[in-house]
């Protein structure tokens, strides 16, 4: 018979990673953004795209009213939606009941199976999850060995695992910090922006073009209208570079504070996070299950 997880209060508080809260802005179709009117900060950014800015705009309307901003933009996922080409296939993303849950703090680890093994279908990738199972200490412990019997096995370097990390997001992505603290981070990180896009006449011709499109520097394709008289190679290297030393960060230190201004503790209703197709952690349900055990009364 198959267990059922506990059930919460519908109004009780729980808690979610910035992680989930951020995928499942994610998830909602970039075009319900586009009538969001608010102000994304203090001070006007210029560097972001439409759609990027939307997508932050979302953020902070999460965090800062969460209920009117599912019932208008989110549609509720499907139940049981898994990540089928993973070792361990993760079902729903969690909730939690408590900001002491090991699981809110845990960092992600995961393995994405080898494209040799996806190809053979469900019942190979099975058997190279059960047999991993069965081989996780020696992974942990005996790499020598394991590489050996994977090989064996399977016919697979253990090279060719692709290891997934995530440091985890958790309720405290930064350590020690206040709004004020971020706001210099982000002040600082502005500048530098600005003194790149104005360091060269080259920054300057290639940023004013693209600086939106920042996401062309990571596609093969070829690059149409560009004006710049600079190469491709040197385009994209550019955007690249742009990108990742200043888009990306922002982006993170924006979420870090329309969290800590909005929302520090990521608390929503057990009723909402039902709605959105989120789980109870299993092992605050377990711990739901404990303590109701240790509360029973004792038959004489």
């Amino acid at each position: 018979m198959k267990k059922t997880l506990p059930k919460i209060k519908s109004r009780k508080m729980v808690h979610i990673t910035q992680a989930t809260a951020v995928a499942m802005i994610n998830k909602i179709p970039q075009t319900s953004f586009h009538n969001i009117s608010d102000i994304l900060y203090q001070r006007p950014i210029y560097i972001f795209s439409k759609l990027e800015k939307a997508r932050l705009l979302a953020i902070k309307q999460f965090f800062k009213n969460p209920e009117p901003f599912i019932e208008f933009h989110y549609q509720q996922v499907k139940k049981g939606q898994q990540n089928t080409n993973h070792l361990f296939p993760s079902s729903n993303p969690a909730y939690h009941l408590s900001l002491n849950c090991d699981a809110l703090h845990a960092d992600y680890w995961n393995i994405l199976i080898p494209p040799q093994i996806q190809i053979r279908g469900e019942i190979v990738k099975n058997e190279f999850r059960n047999w991993f199972r069965e081989n996780e200490w020696l992974y942990e412990n005996k790499k020598e060995l394991f590489m050996i019997k994977l090989s064996s096995r399977f016919n697979i370097r253990l090279s060719e695992l692709q290891i997934i990390e995530r440091i985890n997001s958790g309720v405290t992505t930064v350590v020690n910090e206040n709004l004020d603290s971020i706001n210099l981070q982000i002040s600082q990180l502005l500048r530098a922006a600005g003194k790149i896009y104005y360091s060269s006449q080259k920054n300057n011709v290639i940023l004013k073009q693209y600086q939106h499109s920042t996401c062309l520097g990571y596609r093969d394709d070829i690059l149409h209208s560009n004006r710049t008289g600079y190469s491709e190679k040197d385009v994209k290297t550019l955007l690249r570079n742009y990108n990742e030393k200043f888009k990306k960060p922002l982006k993170k230190l924006l979420t870090t504070y329309f969290k800590i201004k909005y929302n520090p503790e990521l608390q929503f209703s057990g009723h909402l996070m039902e709605r959105l197709g989120l789980s109870l952690c299993k092992y605050c349900a377990k711990n739901i299950s404990s303590h109701k055990t240790d509360t029973t009364t004792p038959s004489l």
